[in-house]
């Protein structure tokens, strides 16, 4: 696997930190910085090195271990606390990160990180939300890329709830910025996934095989609409 960063700038001291098929995120603010994710690790601590030499702050969207592969080299690290037990379960060589809860906000100056906490892809899956500027970071939550809603962890009905939450912020952004696929994505990309999702749990979605051996057998990608789903059950 090729483990190198390509950077690619977003905005004034925003960048996305591009790793095959996933992407970090890293915001410079006046006196330190956020990095979003560590992808599948590899030498993302001199790829940040060179784009600051501000302390350096880690948050993790969630636990997955394409988004946390290289968080041994970023030790001021948090994670939402309902996601803490499946970190440690999954790196048990790591220090725990630190748990914060919905609300807390990540204060760069000129950036504000409003964590919101959004579980089905796994429990404490988080968006980052900036008000001020009217964008989210999104994690996994949605992606023109499927979604995975099988294993340890995913719960359709949850995420369900979650993109309902994140239907009632979406007067708040303007755009997304989510770890896979496309980006960015409009707001209106919730409500057409939520959308793809009902016709799929109501049977109306394109049901196929999963990439084998990659997948179980049990697996299926499921699709309604541009949006597609890794889930079981069908």
């Amino acid at each position: 696997m090729d483990l190198s960063y390509h950077v690619r700038r977003l905005a004034e001291s925003f960048y996305a930190l591009e790793q095959g098929v996933v992407r970090c995120f890293l915001l410079v603010g006046a006196e330190r910085a956020l990095l979003v994710d560590t992808g599948f690790g590899g030498d993302l601590r001199a790829v940040v090195a060179g784009l600051t030499d501000k302390p350096v702050t880690l948050v993790s969207t969630h636990s997955d271990g394409d988004h946390t592969g290289g968080d041994a080299d970023f030790p001021a690290h948090y994670i939402h606390a309902a996601e803490l037990a499946r970190y440690v379960a999954h790196r048990p060589e790591a220090a725990p990160p630190v748990p914060v809860e919905e609300g807390y906000v990540f204060d760069l100056a000129p950036y504000r990180l409003e964590v919101v906490h959004l579980p089905g892809h796994t429990p404490g899956s988080i968006a980052l939300l900036e008000r001020e500027r009217r964008f989210l970071i999104g994690g996994d939550v949605v992606s023109t890329r499927p979604i995975f809603l099988f294993g340890d962890g995913r719960e359709p009905a949850a995420y369900r709830g979650c993109l309902e939450k994140l239907m009632g912020l979406a007067g708040a952004f303007d755009r997304i910025y989510p770890a896979h696929g496309e980006l960015p994505l409009p707001p209106e990309r919730v409500g057409r996934t939520l959308a793809a999702l009902d016709e799929i749990l109501a049977g109306r979605g394109e049901i196929c095989e999963a990439e084998k051996p990659r997948f179980p057998a049990e697996v299926k990608l499921c699709r309604a609409g541009d949006c597609a789903f890794l889930m079981t059950g069908f």
